[in-house]
């Protein structure tokens, strides 16, 4: 996702890039931008906004406070 800041403005996304993660060359790069239909620029939105929600709760919540952190936690309280 590619993103602009204004100056002193909110992040405004200006084109976001979907690829496949399969071995299939025969599926295509594809960039959204507000060009295109709505829905579709509104799918690719939702998507990258969802890809954000995952990565931090599962990495930046779940790795660095629970995994990581916790077990540091426990012992020097038991000890």
């Amino acid at each position: 996702c590619m993103l602009y800041q204004p100056a002193g403005g909110e992040l405004v996304p200006v084109a976001i890039r979907f690829r496949s993660w399969t071995d299939e060359e025969d599926v295509p790069e594809r960039i959204f931008t507000p060009a295109d239909p709505p829905e579709q620029w509104l799918s690719a939105k939702i998507a990258v906004s969802s890809a954000d929600a995952i990565y931090q709760g599962q990495v930046t919540h779940l790795l660095y406070a629970h995994v990581i952190m916790e077990p540091f936690v426990v012992s020097t309280l038991r000890n």
